[in-house]
């Protein structure tokens, strides 16, 4: 089998290669929504808001593994570029080690304090008993969420996007099933939701033991504790680590906004709409996902040409998915709202009337989330993480505490569209700034 690193850069070729990487960010986000939809509709609105309440802790796990994940990755595909392949699989090994650990850390300090983190979160005494619930299953276990994330990038650096791509649809099958067995047979409410999602994301981290295999080129070697090679793989994921984080803390601006304007409907509607958005933006990151390594290697390799051929095609297929996620979200936005209502009324005309807005974010926010990555491909975590922190932590959440002083709830919907606009100002001339210097204008 020809590695995808010495094919030529056709459309084709590498639209085929990220496709996996694709399809399983989607189907992970799909199974999430799933979950979402039999939450609402088996327990009740106030369940879907404490998943969304207890959210931003799960977002702290995936923000501290995409960190080592793309960060490492990037350091990982570029020594293979340039050749060291021993160096590279022992990268791989520590970054999972310490990686683990940090997540075990993670959880220690949430499980201790729970309560008083869910309050400020945007809870009160109705929702608290749910958070609790779900929470004391989904924050021991945020290793699991670790491997899984890992895994994701690993294959696809390894030339394997398709073995992640089978157990994702797995893990997604199994949670899927377990969701609809512990809620709407055995009626474990909210219980029944953190074991369905658990018990999925474990099966989604069994191909980590396929990089003990000596045979495959990328795989488990002996470990060397570098701790600037660490600290540089943080620095250099710290765009995705921010994206995450402050996602976290939009969620949570999110629930503290709603529940003001619009009280608890509005919280399970900014909920729905949020497990929407996880679908949609997850092609981008997917596409990112799977194109990056591609970019690191040939980056590492010195394929100028390729470079350019790579970048040109990757602003064509961004710019293609962001027109398509836009208009799907505005045609379909009854049926999408609407799997969430249970009839609810009240509930569709907040969420409707709101995603209407929010969805104006899908045209621009493909190119901000490519820009991030290319740089942290390109192993210049510094530019990608003035990306994410400007985009995120500066403008979005400015826009979420300002706009609604003049606009009410409108101005909450409108908050991402604003930002993705900001920011993409930004992501413009950096890329145009940094094109000689990496050769892929």
């Amino acid at each position: 089998m020809v590695s995808i690193y010495s094919q030529p850069i056709k459309a084709k070729i590498m639209l085929r290669f990220t496709l996996p990487t694709v399809l399983m960010m989607v189907f992970m986000s799909l199974y999430t929504v799933v979950d979402g939809i039999v939450v609402a509709n088996c327990v009740g609105s106030e369940a879907l808001s404490a998943i969304n309440i207890v959210y931003p802790f799960t977002l702290v796990f995936m923000a501290l593994s995409l960190m080592f994940s793309t960060g490492s990755n990037a350091v990982i595909a570029k020594k293979m570029g340039e050749g060291k392949q021993d160096e590279a699989n022992r990268f791989l090994t520590t970054t999972v080690i310490v990686s683990t650990v940090l997540s075990v850390l993670l959880a220690v300090v949430f499980t201790v304090f729970a309560e008083p983190l869910y309050m400020a979160f945007g809870s009160d005494s109705a929702i608290l008993p749910y958070c609790k619930e779900y929470g004391n299953i989904m924050i021991p276990f945020g290793f699991v969420i670790t491997w899984q994330i890992l895994n994701q990038s690993y294959l696809v650096t390894a030339d394997k996007p398709h073995i992640m791509l089978i157990f994702t649809i797995m893990s997604g099958v199994t949670n899927i099933v377990l969701d609809l067995l512990f809620m709407a047979v055995l009626q474990w409410g909210i219980v029944g939701a953190g074991l369905g999602t658990i018990i999925g994301m474990a099966v989604g981290a069994v191909p980590m033991a396929m990089f003990f295999n000596k045979k495959q080129a990328l795989h488990f070697g002996r470990p060397v504790f570098d701790v600037k090679g660490i600290m540089f793989s943080m620095a250099n994921g710290s765009s995705e680590a921010v994206s995450n984080l402050a996602t976290a803390v939009t969620t949570a601006l999110f629930n503290m906004q709603m529940m003001h304007f619009a009280g608890q409907k509005g919280v399970a509607a900014i909920s729905a709409i949020l497990y929407i958005h996880f679908i949609f933006t997850a092609v981008s990151f997917g596409f990112t996902s799977g194109i990056s390594p591609v970019i690191s290697f040939h980056y590492g390799a010195g394929n100028t040409d390729k470079l350019k051929r790579l970048f040109r095609f990757c602003i064509k297929t961004v710019t293609i998915i962001s027109i398509a996620m836009l208009a799907i979200s505005e045609i379909f936005s009854y049926p999408l709202v609407s799997v969430f209502s249970a009839g609810d009324k009240e509930f569709e005309e907040i969420a409707l009337g709101g995603f209407r807005i929010f969805a104006l974010n899908y045209l621009i926010c493909g190119f901000n989330i490519f820009a991030s990555g290319l740089f942290t491909a390109l192993n210049n975590g510094k530019i990608s993480a003035l990306i994410s922190i400007t985009r995120t932590f500066a403008i979005e959440c400015s826009a979420m505490l300002l706009l609604p002083l003049f606009m009410g709830v409108n101005g909450v919907w409108a908050a991402l569209p604003a930002a993705e606009l900001c920011a993409l100002v930004l992501s413009v001339v950096l890329i145009v700034k940094n094109s000689k210097k990496y050769s892929y204008g």
